[in-house]
């Protein structure tokens, strides 16, 4: 089977690997593309914010190279995303958003 990957370059190659050893066959198009935050781009002001939801890993990454300081604590949307450091270090928790929109996490902080 021929398959069409739209995730980012740099994140396809994992999911390529899987499906190649699969049998598959893969065409990799990024529908975009991830940039790091340029050189001295602003900080977003943290302040007053009791804790974060990053829905990706590149959101995770992001933030870390804007703020290398501690960040509030944070939750994810998935597994992958949780595996990702964050600011000083931290990881975010693995958390489950219900379709009303409630986060549910252990570790998330209070």
């Amino acid at each position: 089977m021929r398959i069409l990957v739209t995730r980012p370059r740099d994140d396809a190659a994992a999911l390529v690997a899987v499906l190649a050893a699969r049998g598959h066959e893969t065409l990799v198009a990024p529908m975009l593309e991830i940039r790091a935050p340029a050189p001295g781009a602003a900080r977003p002001d943290l302040a007053g914010v009791q804790a974060l939801l990053f829905t990706s890993a590149n959101g995770v990454r992001a933030l870390a190279a804007l703020v290398p300081a501690a960040a509030p604590p944070g939750t994810a949307s998935g597994s992958s995303t949780a595996g990702v450091p964050s600011s000083a270090g931290t990881v975010p928790s693995p958390g489950l958003v219900s379709s009303a929109g409630a986060v549910s996490s252990a570790g998330a902080g209070s």
